[in-house]
């Protein structure tokens, strides 16, 4: 894609720019925002100013970047403020974000067929929001490949892939005024020992130092400077070098470059040890007609004391076009949360859209995307499934009430961390301890296309299933590139053939996660797929409604606990418990359906079946009107043994404090 590359003069948007033409993108234009008034060396010039977005200083050597790429810079001045100190950026009058905005819509118009934008952020959410916020609005793709990637290995990365930077500001401790104007290679040691001692950030992703990058392997020409001098605060705490330099022709030939910037594998080593696994095929059994579905299944809502609600199977009618029908389905889903007094889609924390066919996906994302106009959309999980005739399509949602405790995690640009949006969509939603995942499908995260190596379906069955893992990583708070446990309520694998569904069955017995899980499948999945997990993960460092227990002043602890039991699965932490099974017949009187003690309730109970002739009725009589009851035809549901089984079933459930 044709790129325009954000530049602060930084090793990290040189580095990146380094991974976007490693990955086949062109670099055609540089932009920059410095501080207002002139940008140049004279001495009424503004050489820093704070900026929760911008590095500014060395600002005035810029210009000169042009020259030293070969392509045109295009700049713009800082004139807003932080208006909006949140970490998820909502459009703001004002706010300094809406320069880069300027900028780069500048920039768009000069180059028409302009695509993507390279940006250099390692950890800052703050600043990827911001930028995501602007391509979104442009119609163009942020490339982050430096994001959530880990700060020590990156550094060395740098260096070895021959970036030339020096430090030109301090501002953390452990450095000085003493270690501006030295090289990436000649400050490591000090940076190291600064993480050891006061957990500094190796990259200055806390903000303890910046570079100015005078060379790299993209250079045709080089910086050298001509003359520095030291800028300190009167605390001494934070200095800077205002930098005089001139641009001079290379001598040594680059060569190949592209060899020595480091691109991390595609699968991480626990993970690729699972494409070492040999698949069990299924037993041929005999194929079973595609069922014709004539009963719409009514609307249920499930509603618990704290607020959660589900609402399942809305689906509606006489609507002319799909992203009509997907707008239709959400107002009578805002009409019955207004029951509730809950009249904000942002209440909505996780969405389950079934399409009858899969080639109505980009128009029902059309429709889809007009609801969520504010940051951190729900989870989603979109499959193509059986429905009934004349419906196109059928949602179902989970709700919380108290907002205060909605948190979540939503990346547009492009890594090589994990996959972007493919619709609006937040990749995680997290209210309280559920963490709700968006299903995830086998991309590539660096292309955004999908695996299509060796053993594609086995291939795709794990790297959906890493997708899934890294993005419950984040949301516990993990540290980048470091494989660690997780904990998860339930896995549902949705699959297109039973060669997937016994790659994944396969796959889920490896990888030893302590939860209920099976597999189903379906019509069709998003791009094609042959693969997509679906999941609740656990927060587990949550502590509760509250930091401290008003008796012993300790912290609440909550522990993962697990209990099989027969054909069953239960995984309860904090106020939350799921249960999953699998059975040939929905028996009233099994075990399977009551709850472990008179504390525990049911919100809602999700069915995956295989057979269209179920009657939800006396389900419904059975569980009581506040359980909602989620109906999904599936083509097959297969467990965790391998077995074929009629009905899949996901309870979730809380715990009453009244009882």
């Amino acid at each position: 894609m044709k790129t325009v590359a954000l530049v602060s003069g930084g090793k990290d948007s040189c580095y990146n720019m380094m991974h976007c033409i490693r990955n086949e993108h062109e670099i055609v234009a540089l932009a920059n925002l410095h501080p207002p008034g002139a940008s140049d060396d004279s001495d009424t010039v503004l050489h820093e100013m704070d900026s929760f977005m911008y590095q500014t200083v060395g600002h005035t050597v810029l210009g000169l970047y042009s020259e030293c790429l070969g392509v045109p810079m295009y700049r713009g001045e800082i004139t807003g403020k932080p208006v909006d100190s949140n970490l998820e950026y909502a459009k703001a009058v004002a706010d300094e974000t809406e320069d880069l905005f300027s900028l780069l819509l500048n920039v768009k118009q000069q180059i028409p067929d302009l695509e993507a934008v390279s940006v250099g952020a390692i950890l800052s959410t703050y600043q990827r929001t911001r930028v995501e916020s602007v391509c979104s609005r442009l119609g163009l793709v942020s490339l982050s490949y430096l994001w959530n990637r880990n700060e020590d290995a990156l550094f060395n990365e740098m260096i070895d892939a021959g970036v030339h930077a020096i430090l030109i500001k301090v501002a953390g401790e452990g450095l000085s005024t003493k270690h501006l104007g030295l090289t990436l290679q000649q400050i490591r040691p000090t940076l190291v020992r600064a993480h050891e001692l006061y957990d500094a950030h190796i990259c200055g992703e806390g903000g303890e130092y910046e570079t100015l990058v005078l060379d790299s392997p993209i250079f045709i020409k080089k910086l050298v400077v001509d003359r520095q001098a030291i800028v300190a605060e009167p605390t001494g705490s934070v200095a800077y070098l205002k930098v005089v330099a001139h641009v001079e022709e290379k001598i040594d030939e680059v060569g190949d470059w592209k060899s020595h910037v480091a691109v991390p594998d595609l699968f991480e080593s626990a993970f690729q040890k699972l494409m070492s696994l040999d698949i069990t095929p299924f037993k041929t059994t005999e194929a079973r007609s595609i069922p014709v579905i004539d009963k719409i299944p009514t609307v249920s809502f499930g509603l618990a004391p704290s607020g959660t609600a589900v609402i399942s199977n809305i689906t509606v009618s006489n609507c002319f076009t799909i992203g009509e029908e997907v707008k239709a389905l959400f107002t009578r889903a805002l009409e019955i949360m207004s029951e509730s007094k809950l009249s904000d889609s942002l209440h909505i924390v996780y969405v389950s859209l079934l399409l009858a066919d899969m080639s109505d996906f980009v128009a029902a994302n059309a429709g889809y995307k007009t609801v969520f106009q504010k940051p951190l959309p729900p989870a989603r999980a979109c499959v193509s499934t059986l429905l009934p005739t004349n419906c196109r399509a059928s949602l179902s949602v989970i709700v919380e009430s108290d907002l205060s405790f909605r948190k979540g995690l939503h990346v547009q640009g492009r890594s090589y961390w994990a996959p972007a949006n493919i619709g609006p969509y937040s990749q995680a939603i997290k209210f309280k301890e559920c963490i709700y995942l968006a299903g995830q499908i086998p991309l590539m995260p660096p292309s955004m296309t999908l695996y299509t190596g060796p053993d594609l379906v086995h291939g795709q069955a794990v790297l959906a299933l890493q997708n899934l893992y890294r993005v419950a990583e984040v949301m516990n708070g993990f540290e980048p590139n470091e494989f660690s446990p997780i904990s998860f309520y339930y896995l549902v694998a949705l699959t297109v053939s039973q060669e997937a569904s016994a790659a994944v069955i396969n796959i889920m017995q490896s990888f030893n996660l302590n939860c209920g899980m099976f597999a189903v499948q379906v019509t069709a999945l998003p791009a094609g797929a042959h693969v997509e997990f679906s999941a609740v993960a656990i927060d587990a460092k949550f502590l509760g409604d509250q930091s401290y227990d008003d008796d012993s002043n300790d912290e609440i602890e909550y522990k993962v606990k697990v209990k099989r039991k027969n054909e069953f699965c239960e995984v309860a932490f904090g106020q939350a418990w799921y249960r999953t099974f699998c059975v040939d017949a929905v028996n009233l009187k099994s075990q399977v359906w009551l709850p472990s003690s008179a504390n525990h309730k049911i919100l809602s109970v999700t069915i995956y079946l295989a057979d269209p002739s179920f009657a939800v009725t006396e389900l419904k009589e059975y569980l009581g009107f506040r359980v909602a009851i989620d109906v999904v035809h599936v083509h097959s549901v297969t467990d965790i043994s391998g077995a074929s089984k009629i009905y899949g079933v996901v309870i979730k459930g809380y715990l009453d404090s009244t009882v």
